[in-house]
């Protein structure tokens, strides 16, 4: 009698590390070169150090378009305006994948999110603000001259940069002005002064913005607006980019990143943050700080990460010109 010999294969299962989330992530927008560079996306998560360059051309065979401006997370979606393309790119925030184009702008900026299915878009040309109800323009709000960065106060009054440059001869330009959302109208305005373009709102809902040239004092400052009165902080250089996490204000000026609480009375008098390249963009978020070097504007820019102090955490290697951020966590 012959035997019978059995061999049991004992394999150990693989152990299955739980899926890394997008969310963990950010987006970077890349504004390309005007006119002859394409404007990119950089995904970064911190949290692993995966980068994924030039997203968009990557997952939908294509070129986002020039320049890309902003990207704003609303629900599951990433809405990403492209300034010179005319178009905002609306793409899954998980795989980016196009879904469809808002078209039909002149030269769109920033999205402020009012609401269920509506949104306001600022443009540079335009001479107003589009509304955008179902991923559709309904309506364009008569706005003089160039419209910029928004938000959104408890009052469903929206505040939108005006800026005035030297080439720019339009009329306005010098002041904030604020829009009712439930009659998409203009129903009062702040004299400022010119070159405004950044505006925040925080946890006091207090607002803050910044001009090149403050009123008739001739200087630049950042201007502090709450409950109807205006507090100027002089400052010596032009401030470019301005963010709130609603407990502090982070600006650049000078090629350097300054911090101080929305309750100070004085400006600071030290940057937390500075840097021997071309500091260009600013992010916030609960737990850091995003700075961009634009370098020379052709080459690739860096993102440093910071704590809220100022201290350098890491930084990534991002596409032509880092701009703006989208944080999706």
């Amino acid at each position: 009698m012959s035997a019978l010999f059995f061999e049991w294969a004992c394999t150990e299962k693989p152990k299955v590390s739980p899926p890394v989330s997008v969310y963990d992530g950010m987006y970077i927008v890349n504004e390309g070169n005007f006119d002859w560079g394409e404007g990119t996306i950089t995904y970064w998560n911190p949290k692993t150090g995966e980068v994924r360059d030039d997203n968009f051309k990557k997952i939908n065979g294509r070129p986002l378009g020039n320049v890309a401006q902003s990207m704003t997370k609303i629900n599951n979606l990433g809405y990403i305006v492209v300034n010179n393309s005319q178009k905002i790119e609306v793409v899954d925030i998980e795989n980016f994948q196009s879904l469809f184009t808002i078209s039909n702008m002149v030269s769109p900026r920033y999205i402020l999110p009012i609401g269920n299915n509506k949104m306001y878009v600022s443009d540079l040309y335009a001479d107003g603000v589009y509304v955008v109800s179902d991923n559709k323009i309904t309506q364009k709000i008569p706005v003089s001259g160039w419209t910029n960065r928004m938000v959104l106060d408890d009052k469903g009054k929206v505040w939108v940069a005006r800026r005035r440059t030297d080439f720019d001869t339009r009329p306005g330009g010098t002041s904030v002005i604020i829009i009712d959302t439930s009659t998409n109208a203009v129903v009062d305005s702040v004299e400022i002064g010119t070159g405004i373009e950044e505006i925040e709102i925080d946890e006091n809902g207090t607002i803050w913005t910044a001009c090149s040239t403050f009123q008739k004092a001739n200087h630049p400052a950042i201007v502090k607006i709450m409950n109807g009165n205006i507090q100027a902080f002089p400052t010596l250089f032009p401030v470019y980019r301005l963010r709130t996490d609603g407990e502090n204000i982070y600006f650049l000026m000078n090629n350097a990143l300054y911090s101080m609480s929305v309750n100070a009375s004085v400006l600071p008098e030290k940057p937390i943050f500075s840097s021997s390249g071309q500091l260009y963009g600013l992010g916030v978020n609960t737990e850091n700080i995003l700075v961009t070097d634009a370098k020379d504007y052709v080459q690739r820019g860096t993102v440093f990460r910071l704590d809220k102090s100022g201290n350098k955490k890491d930084s990534v290697k991002a596409g032509v010109i880092p701009s703006e951020f989208c944080f999706i966590d």
